[in-house]
């Protein structure tokens, strides 16, 4: 079983992905791969693996459960930014490097 432990291996496994999906719908390939990688840096702070080699790390085994709970708040806020400034932008039809247009 494979286990991505960092947001830089999902970045290689989706970005392209992304990124396509983004050119066909005719949407800012730019800002749609920029959600996805805060949306996986955003995941990092609530995922187990993570937590539990961080708590194995540093000799809290055990304290999981806290930690998660401890970045829950500050996850949901990064969220809900994330998503207001970068929702925003594309809603407003913004696109840093004009993909977009030059696609369709």
């Amino acid at each position: 079983m494979v286990y991505i432990y960092c947001n830089a291996g999902m970045n290689a496994l989706f970005a392209g992905l992304q990124f396509q999906t983004a050119t066909l719908v005719h949407m800012s390939p730019v800002l749609i791969v920029a959600l996805q990688n805060i949306g996986g840096a955003a995941g990092n702070m609530v995922c187990v693996n993570n937590v539990v080699a961080a708590c194995a790390t540093t000799g809290t085994i055990g304290n999981g459960g806290k930690i998660i709970k401890s970045n829950a708040q500050p996850c949901l806020i990064y969220c809900l930014i994330s998503i207001a400034v970068l929702g925003g932008m594309i809603l407003l039809g913004v696109d840093p490097l004009g993909l977009a247009a030059a696609a369709g």
